[in-house]
């Protein structure tokens, strides 16, 4: 036996949120909101959305439908000429039943749920089977009722994706369909039937009433094959009940079982990732620590340098006429056209941040041809501030650098004052136009070509996670992201393309927020920082990679190779960025009349376990 036990509405006619227990006699006067509530039971116990059933005890003329109901239509006298109280929003009805199943002591809730928005058009709607009590916290939070997505969201986080505990229904012959499995009725004439029975209209002939409405017939009832069929129904029905239950409580033993299962290996990887960020966090400060100690080292060769310089040239410049005594303020650029002259053999090498370790393979490549060829670095890093880009330039000409490479954004508005360098300039990732040498990544088709793939495994919503909007890598990657998704005929979401920070912090706190908003089933992360801080949100979470969210990242740090689950990632020729880069440079200090050159690189896609 099924017992209803309670009954949640929520945006139903003048029910803005209620919840009823023990529904066992309904009673009251006309207007009371009686037949409100049994027509909100036709809804979830019949799967009842054309209202041809509703209100069938009222007068004629008070007609009822579905929508009427949700968005609570009124008349033209009421609350100051208006017809309905939600009309022209946008609000989410709940309807949720409660049954207590009396053979084995279990609880279990059906419902539905419907999105409406302002112009009343596209509404969404979805049936449920729930095998829990009815839990408000479950349908309502921050006072407000979860939408679909929401509460589909807020299920799978609680209880999974088994089918058995939470399964969700599109179609009301789908829901019909489940319901009867719920009841063991297998004659779906019980909602002809059911329909039939509702009504508050007097019972003049009680037979007559059991006779037309309950068994559907019209000649006289057989009680005694009623009885004996109910009797041979009770026996089969007792047997199949405890064959259910065997089978439910072995399910849960071996669900419970996969969940330790999870959780024990989800501590080790967790444990294995805060660990591991630890220590890149405290290497990437120590590296910081040396390059500062390694330019200040270089600052003060230099200046040792230009000093001897200087006293060489003091005689020279006491013999001048007056003309150059007025012009002592320039004595400094005079020092520096004197090195430029003689070669400083220093390169001046300027990026956007020390705090990345993708920069680091970038130097070792410059590091390494300078050596060879007898030159030193000296390193200045600027962020995106134009002053200390402009500070950083008047540094390098006050050590006079026979050349600059400049890695990341932000310096194209400083290539006029190049030419007042009159020194060549090569730039890495960052287009310089016309007047310098370049060095790019060609990210764009290998990225649509790891999204096709991506898809071809069978994802469909994959989010993307980025940094700086404006920068030159971005674009390319973004670009390469949409063009992947459109060559497969899907449509860019921008709900699901999320910009933040370019750190650990910026990539965990995105990714949390794709986890709580959107049904995604892949996130496709731009650089190394922000898929470190992906995994860490999808590990604490308990997502699984890739059952549950496949991984796409950028920069293949050698951490990805590590984790139980490894991360695919777009693999950029960084060492090899420096190189060429440093070698377009000497060329050009040697050859300053030749055309400026660009060079692409193509990188190379890292196929894990992670899709």
């Amino acid at each position: 036996m099924k017992k209803l036990t309670k009954m949640m509405l929520t945006k139903w006619h003048y029910f803005e949120h209620k919840i009823i227990d023990d529904i066992n006699f309904l009673t009251g006067k006309n207007s009371s909101g009686k037949s409100t509530l049994i027509d909100a039971m036709q809804v979830v116990l019949l799967g009842e959305t054309d209202g041809t059933s509703f209100n069938k005890a009222a007068d004629i003329k008070a007609n009822r439908s579905f929508t009427s109901y949700i968005i609570g239509e009124l008349g033209d006298d009421v609350n100051g000429g208006e017809k309905s109280l939600r009309g022209g929003k946008e609000f989410t009805t709940q309807l949720v039943c409660e049954f207590k199943d009396t053979m084995n002591d279990e609880y279990f809730c059906i419902g539905i749920l419907v999105d409406s928005y302002s112009d009343m058009a596209n509404a969404k709607r979805v049936f449920f089977r729930l095998r829990d009590r009815l839990d408000e916290s479950d349908y309502i939070y921050n006072n407000q009722p979860r939408n679909i997505n929401q509460f589909k969201s807020w299920c799978r986080e609680k209880y999974g994706k088994d089918d058995k505990t939470i399964k969700f229904m599109d179609t009301n012959t789908e829901y019909r369909q489940n319901i009867l499995s719920m009841y063991n009725v297998h004659d779906r004439k019980m909602f002809t039937l059911l329909k039939k029975s509702i009504s508050f209209k007097r019972i003049d002939n009680i037979e007559n009433f059991i006779t037309e409405n309950i068994c559907d017939v019209k000649n006289e009832i057989d009680i005694r094959s009623m009885q004996l069929n109910v009797y041979e129904y009770e026996k089969q029905k007792e047997k199949a009940d405890q064959l259910e239950k065997q089978e439910r409580e072995l399910a849960e033993i071996n669900n419970l079982y996969e969940k330790y299962s999870n959780k024990k290996r989800n501590i080790k990887v967790y444990n294995y990732i805060s660990n591991r960020c630890e220590e890149i966090s405290k290497t990437s400060e120590i590296n910081n620590i040396k390059k500062e100690i390694e330019a200040k080292t270089l600052e003060l060769n230099t200046a040792k340098t230009e000093l001897e310089i200087v006293r060489k040239n003091i005689a020279q410049y006491n013999k001048d006429n007056e003309n150059a005594i007025k012009e002592l303020n320039y004595v400094h650029n005079l020092a520096a056209r004197t090195l430029r002259s003689k070669k400083s053999e220093i390169i001046g090498v300027m990026i956007n941040g020390f705090e990345n370790p993708y920069f680091l393979e970038i130097l070792q490549g410059i590091e390494h041809i300078l050596s060879e060829k007898g030159y030193q670095m000296i390193l200045g890093n600027t962020g995106r501030s134009m002053d200390a880009q402009e500070k950083q330039l008047d540094i390098f000409n006050s050590w006079c650098v026979d050349g600059i490479i400049t890695y990341g954004q932000g310096y194209q508005n400083l290539f006029q004052k190049y030419d007042s360098l009159n020194c060549p300039v090569v730039c890495i990732e960052s287009p310089g136009g016309n007047q310098t040498d370049n060095v790019i990544i060609d990210d764009c088709a290998l990225i649509r070509e790891a999204i096709t793939d991506m898809i071809q495994c069978g994802h469909r919503k994959i989010g993307c996670i980025y940094g700086v909007s404006d920068a030159y890598t971005t674009i390319q990657r973004t670009n390469g992201y949409k063009e992947g998704l459109l060559v497969n005929k899907i449509k860019a979401d921008d709900t699901i393309i999320r910009c933040g920070e370019s750190t650990l912090e910026g990539g965990y706190r995105e990714t949390n927020w794709l986890l709580e908003n959107t049904e995604i089933d892949a996130i496709f992360v731009e650089n190394n920082l922000m898929t470190l801080g992906c995994v860490k949100a999808l590990f604490e979470r308990g997502v699984e990679i890739p059952d549950q969210i496949a991984l796409l990242g950028y920069d293949d740090d050698d951490w990805r190779d590590t984790l139980v689950i490894p991360i695919s990632s777009i693999h950029p020729p960084r060492y090899e960025m420096g190189e060429k880069a440093t070698r377009l440079l000497l060329q050009r200090i040697n050859y300053p009349k030749r055309k400026p050159i660009t060079i692409k690189l193509s990188p190379e896609l890292i196929k894990r376990k992670s899709y």
